[in-house]
């Protein structure tokens, strides 16, 4: 990956927090167990916009987020909106000071878009070449794994300056690989707790 890295000339991003990913996972299979999310017949079409740290945060003061309901679903979006900030994720988009989020759930899938204006389309370009390879190495290292189908649903391109990441998977998929790395952390919490 480093290799991968230095011949894109991008930097190799920094282990990326996943427990923002769980605590959203744990809440929706909550929710749904207490009945009061549907999954399969909810819809979301959200947009956000934030400025971004250097460190890859969202400065937590200039997010916006539109299209939200007072329900259920609208809650887990702005979750969603967090967990992306302090996951550092978005330390992809070096460079970019005003990020914009997509977040639609209909019937069938679930997308995220992130997009941002980095400061040169050169950048833009590299930056979307780059970590397209990274995802590729990724890609066949985690091949037949949770991480590895996450891998296959991530993408990167630019249009000039503008960069944008985005992740699609269908509903029922996204549903079934949730349900196992949930079941998997509890079985490793549960093996923890028996040691002790």
């Amino acid at each position: 990956m480093d290799r991968v890295a230095k011949a894109n000339g991008i930097e190799r991003p920094p282990t990326i927090n996943t427990k923002p990913f769980e605590d959203i996972a744990l809440k929706g299979k909550e929710l749904i167990e207490q009945g009061k999310l549907d999954l399969k017949n909810s819809t979301l079409d959200v947009t956000a916009t934030a400025e971004r740290n250097d460190d890859g945060t969202l400065k937590a003061e200039t997010v916006k987020i539109d299209g939200l309901k007072q329900d259920e679903m609208s809650l887990l979006a702005q979750q969603l909106v967090n967990a992306l900030s302090q996951s550092k994720v978005l330390v992809v988009l070096k460079g970019v000071k005003d990020v914009r989020f997509a977040l639609k759930l209909d019937e069938q899938n679930v997308s995220i878009k992130v997009m941002g204006e980095m400061p040169s389309e050169d950048e833009a370009t590299k930056a979307a070449t780059g970590y397209g390879a990274l995802v590729a190495v990724g890609r066949m290292a985690k091949k037949g794994t949770n991480e590895g189908e996450l891998y296959n649903n991530v993408k990167f391109n630019n249009d000039g300056k503008q960069f944008t990441m985005s992740f699609e998977m269908t509903k029922d998929a996204a549903g079934k690989m949730i349900t196992e790395m949930l079941a998997k952390k509890a079985a490793k919490e549960a093996a923890a707790q028996n040691k002790s």
